[in-house]
C-alpha cells in the first residue's frame, strides 16, 4: 500500500477513537446528591444608639435564602438594655416589631448591652461603646456659583474642619440635611415640610467610592460618606462638600425655601463595619455578577447590629430659612429614608 494510503488510513482511524471517547465522555453523568444543611431560623436585633437618643430595638426572625417568605417582626420580644451588669431599660413594643422606652442616655465611653429573648427562637446579645464626639473646630461657607439669569442654580463650597485623635482608629459619617418650607405667594400660607437628607458633591479623597458616581456631575455625588481617618490619623482635616440646587422660580406662585445642616457622625467600628457591608451587600443585590455578601453582626446567638454613634448638626447660612430644632431621629420618621442608625422607619 503506498505511504500516503497508510497515513490516510491512520488518521481515519484516529479520527474515529476521538470521536468515540467524546461520544461516550459527553454520555457520562454523575449524579452527586447534595444535602443543604438544616436551616435555623435566628432571632434579628437592630438597635443604634446615640447621645441623645432613646433606646429603640427592632426585631425580626431570619428566613431561609429560598423562601419566598420576608423576615417577619417579633411581637412578643423581652428586650433589655445593661450597663455593665446593672438593668437600666426594658424597651417595650411601640410599633410592629419596634421596641422603645426613654430613660437612662447613654454616656460616652461606657460599655452598654442589649439582650432580646422570644418564645421559641432563644436570646440573643450585643454590646457596644458610646465613641467620643467628633471635635469640629471650623466650619467655612463660600458661594462658588451665584444664580443669574440663565440658570437658577446655586453651587456653595462647605469647608468641615476636624481634629482627628491620633493613635487609635476612628470612624466618621458625614450628611446633609435640608429643612424646607412650602410657601404660597397667593395666599401666603406657609407650610412645613419634613426635613429630608441632600446629596452634596465632592472630589475628597477620604469619601472612597459612591453609589452615585456613575451620575455625570462636576465632582462625585454622594448621599452620605462613611469613612475611616486613614488618610489623616493624628491630624486636622479639612472635609469639603458643595451644595447644588435652584433658586426659587421668581414667578411662581409655591416656592421652597431650604435651609441645610452638616450632621458629622463618629462611630463605633461595629456601626462602622455594619454600614459598610450592609451598603456592599445592597449593591451587590444589584448585580447579577456580583458575589453574595454577608453583612456585619455583632450579635451572639442570632444575627442585627448593636452599634454606637455621636453626632453634631452644624447649621450652615446657606438657604433662606432658619434650620433649628432638627435632629437626626427626626429623619428616621420619614418615608423611603433608610439610614444606618434608623432602626425602623415610623418612628416619631
Amino acid at each position: 500500500m503506498p505511504r500516503s494510503s497508510t497515513v490516510h488510513s491512520a488518521r481515519l482511524r484516529s479520527l474515529a477513537v476521538a470521536a468515540v471517547a467524546i461520544a461516550l465522555w459527553g454520555g457520562c453523568e454523575t449524579v452527586v446528591d447534595v444535602t443543604p444543611p438544616r436551616f435555623e431560623q435566628q432571632l434579628v436585633a437592630h438597635g443604634l444608639f446615640s447621645q441623645d437618643s432613646v433606646w429603640v430595638v427592632r426585631v425580626s426572625k431570619s428566613v431561609a435564602f429560598t423562601s419566598p417568605e420576608k423576615p417577619g417582626f417579633v411581637e412578643d420580644a423581652t428586650v433589655q438594655i445593661f450597663r455593665g451588669d446593672e438593668l437600666i431599660a426594658e424597651p417595650a413594643r411601640v410599633d410592629t416589631g419596634t421596641y422603645a422606652t426613654t430613660g437612662v442616655l447613654p454616656q460616652e465611653g461606657v460599655a452598654y448591652r442589649m439582650k432580646v429573648s422570644a418564645p421559641g427562637l432563644g436570646s440573643v446579645e450585643g454590646s457596644d461603646v458610646l465613641p467620643q464626639p467628633p471635635a469640629v473646630l471650623d466650619v467655612r461657607e463660600t458661594v462658588s456659583r451665584e444664580p443669574d439669569e440663565a440658570s437658577r442654580l446655586r453651587r456653595t463650597t462647605v469647608e468641615i474642619v476636624v481634629d482627628d485623635p491620633s493613635g487609635t482608629d476612628n470612624y466618621y459619617g458625614l450628611l446633609l440635611v435640608q429643612a424646607r418650607v412650602s410657601v404660597d405667594r397667593m395666599t401666603g400660607a406657609v407650610t412645613p415640610l419634613p426635613p429630608s437628607i441632600f446629596p452634596f458633591e465632592s472630589d475628597n479623597l477620604a469619601f472612597g467610592e459612591s453609589d452615585f458616581a456613575f451620575i455625570d456631575t462636576e465632582k462625585t455625588l454622594y448621599r452620605e460618606a462613611f469613612f475611616t481617618d486613614g488618610l489623616f490619623d493624628g491630624t486636622q482635616y479639612t472635609f469639603d462638600l458643595d451644595i447644588v440646587y435652584e433658586d426659587p422660580d421668581p414667578s411662581a406662585s409655591v416656592v421652597i425655601h431650604r435651609a441645610f445642616a452638616v450632621a458629622v457622625l463618629s462611630l463605633s467600628e461595629d456601626f462602622f463595619t455594619y454600614w459598610k457591608t450592609a451598603g456592599d451587600q445592597a449593591f451587590s443585590n444589584e448585580n447579577p455578577f456580583a458575589e453574595p455578601l454577608r453583612v456585619y453582626s455583632n450579635i451572639s446567638g442570632g444575627l442585627g447590629v448593636f452599634g454606637a454613634f455621636q453626632y453634631q448638626m452644624l447649621p450652615l447660612s446657606t438657604g433662606t430659612e432658619t434650620f433649628a430644632g432638627v435632629t437626626l431621629a427626626d429623619l428616621c420618621g420619614l418615608s423611603g429614608i433608610s439610614l444606618p442608625f434608623c432602626p425602623t422607619a415610623g418612628l416619631p
